[in-house]
Parts: structure tokens; sequence; C-alpha cells
């Protein structure tokens, strides 16, 4: 298995330096690693895969929130109380993500309205 570590280039210079401290010992597992960061490659994204990742993430979000809207609705038929974890509960979304999209002022609203 791989990791990749996404550095900025003050970062990577921060940590070629405190690399450049430490003695080179002769574990070839430490002369691979400090070669490594001393020839980084550079990541290139591509407009395509921006616009991709960006239409993904709003393709989600509009389906959170219809589900957050569906579960308001369902939770008013039955005449129960509105509560995030309720919401998400019905929705099927994480409490967090329901937090997101309902304030606490609109489920007063909601409750009072009840």
């Amino acid at each position: 298995m791989k990791y990749r570590i996404d550095l900025d280039k003050d970062e990577l210079e921060s940590l070629q330096k405190l690399l450049s401290k430490i003695k080179h010992n002769s574990k070839p597992e430490t002369k691979t690693l400090l070669g490594k960061i001393a020839k980084p490659t550079e990541i290139n994204e591509s407009e395509k895969k921006v616009r991709a990742i960006a239409t993904a993430t709003r393709h989600r979000s509009k389906k959170a929130q219809e589900k957050i809207a569906n579960a308001v609705n369902i939770l008013r038929m039955e005449n129960k109380k509105f509560t995030h974890y309720n919401i998400a509960k019905m929705a099927e979304v994480s409490f967090n993500t329901c937090r997101k999209y309902i304030s606490d002022e609109y489920l007063n609203t909601l409750n009072e309205n009840m």
C-alpha cells in the first residue's frame, strides 16, 4: 500500500530542512525516504478534474438537501418533534450534514408551527 502527503512549497521546505538534520544512518529505508523527499513530484490537477469534483460535490449536496426536505415533510405528517437527530435519522444522512443545512432558528420555527 502506498501513501501520499500533499504539501505546499513552504511545508515541503520545512520538512526537507528537518530531515536534513537527521544523521544518515545505514538503513536503506531512511536513504530511500530522504531521496524521495529531496526530489518531490508536483501534483497538477487538470481543469477537467477540478470541474468534475465540483460537479460531484454539488450533486451530493443537492441530494442531501432533498433527503432532508423529504424527512422534514415526513416528520410533519407524523406530528413528530423536529430535531437535527430525528431529521438526520429519517433522511439517512449524518447529523453534521443535517446541521449544515438546517439552522437552529429554522428548527425552532418548525417546532413552533406544530
